[in-house]
């Protein structure tokens, strides 16, 4: 009896082991899902962030060209008044 009992007893440490291996082989692959994740994300973020910058800069340089176009058109309209 005792010997069965510790034939059971080591059956359930096997199992035992089994289920935290599979666990922590779990663990492993949403930790590296997860940082994935996460580098996805800091990559989308830097991708918004130039092209905000990119958008505030053509703005700035649309703003510029209305500025020049705007006195181009007042010089031409001096240059016909003479």
């Amino acid at each position: 009896m005792l010997r069965a009992t510790v034939s059971d007893l080591e059956g359930a440490l096997q199992e035992t082991r089994q289920l935290l291996s599979a666990r922590d082989q779990e663990l492993s692959t949403l930790k590296r899902e997860l940082d994935r994740y996460r580098q996805q994300a800091a990559r989308e973020m830097a991708n918004k962030t130039r092209l905000a910058q990119a958008l505030d800069q053509s703005q700035n340089h649309t703003s510029q060209l209305e500025v020049l176009l705007q006195d181009w058109q007042r010089k031409v309209g001096l240059i016909r008044e003479d």
